[in-house]
Formats: structure tokens, C-alpha cells, sequence
């Protein structure tokens, strides 16, 4: 019998599957229905067992909060990626596929995350990744738009493709699931 994960995603399938996901968490607006739960901070938690988005109060004591977003604007902490975020990107014994939702972005200004990234785009376990789009980095800075354009390089330089997708593109989920199949 088959046992399943919380996110009912079965255990055999997440258990070899490290890296980390990228989760929006939500706390309800001023109006009701759908539409009334809105964007309030993003965290980092492990690939295999966090569900990309979820309630605020699930998680605003479990660690991992790295973008908070309030009326006073965007505040951001970087020591999330030098200690959760490095430790995501080191925890690889028994994983066959390293997930990376999303990089690209804020998170390549601390040094030694990008030096964990690099290192294991530079190794044997295949990664798959969710890619910060060239376009909303120049929204950012230059800086953040030059440790962009050398992540982009070191994965062309590890024999690494980056596939540009569109909601609805089946070629490129073709291409993602014939990945992902060879793995597992």
C-alpha cells in the first residue's frame, strides 16, 4: 500500500526530491469570496513537502518568511537564503532531482546561496527549476540583473536548458515530463 504526503503527493516520489519551493502565503482582504484573500508574504520551505500556496496562519511561526507585504511597503530578509535556502541546496543525499521554485530573483545578492546554487548546478543531481523571467529582473537593479545574466550562464555552461513557457504551452510540458521521467 502506498502512502501519501500531506500534499497527497505519494512519499516513494518526494522522499528523492530536494530543493526548495517558493510559497505565497495569503490572509484574507476586506471582502469576502475568493478574491478576498490576498498576497502577504512569501517563504521558503522544502521542495517535496510545500504546497505553493497557503494561509499566512499555517506558517507565519514556521520559519522561512523571506518578503513580507504591507501597507508600509516590501520588506525582505536575506539570512533566510544564507541559512534555510543553503542548507535546501546542500541537503542532497538520496535525491535524484533537485527542485528550484523559483530562482533568479533578490535571493542571488547573498553570496553564499548563490555560491550553494552554482555548486550544485555545477554537480550530478539534475535540477529543474522555476526561472526568474529576464524581464521583471530589470524591474529590479543592475546588480541584480548581472547575478541574473551569470546564473542564465553557468546553467547554458553545465549543459543546462532554460525553456521559456506560456500558460498552455504543451511542448514545453512535454519537455519538462520527458525530464522528469528519465529520473524516476
Amino acid at each position: 500500500m502506498e502512502t501519501f504526503d500531506s500534499l497527497g503527493t505519494p512519499e516513494s516520489f518526494a522522499a528523492p526530491i530536494g530543493g526548495f519551493a517558493s510559497q505565497r502565503l495569503t490572509a484574507a482582504g476586506a471582502t469576502s469570496g475568493a478574491a478576498a484573500e490576498k498576497t502577504v508574504a512569501f517563504r521558503i520551505g522544502p521542495a517535496a513537502t510545500t504546497p505553493l500556496t497557503a494561509p499566512l496562519e499555517f506558517y507565519k511561526n514556521s520559519g522561512g518568511i523571506f518578503k513580507c507585504i504591507g501597507d508600509g511597503g516590501v520588506t525582505v530578509d536575506d539570512s533566510v537564503f544564507e541559512t534555510l535556502g543553503v542548507q535546501y541546496l546542500k541537503d542532497t543525499a538520496g535525491r535524484r532531482l533537485m527542485l528550484l521554485d523559483e530562482i533568479g530573483g533578490h535571493e542571488l545578492k547573498c553570496a553564499p546561496f548563490m555560491d550553494a546554487l552554482l555548486e550544485l548546478l555545477s554537480g550530478d543531481i539534475p535540477c529543474l527549476g522555476v526561472f526568474k523571467m529576464a524581464s521583471s529582473v530589470k524591474r529590479m537593479d543592475s546588480s541584480l540583473m548581472e547575478l541574473n545574466a551569470r546564473l542564465r550562464e553557468a546553467i547554458i555552461n553545465s549543459d543546462g536548458r532554460i525553456l521559456y513557457y506560456e500558460r498552455g504551452d504543451e511542448a514545453v510540458r512535454a519537455a519538462v515530463e520527458d525530464f522528469v521521467s528519465k529520473i524516476f
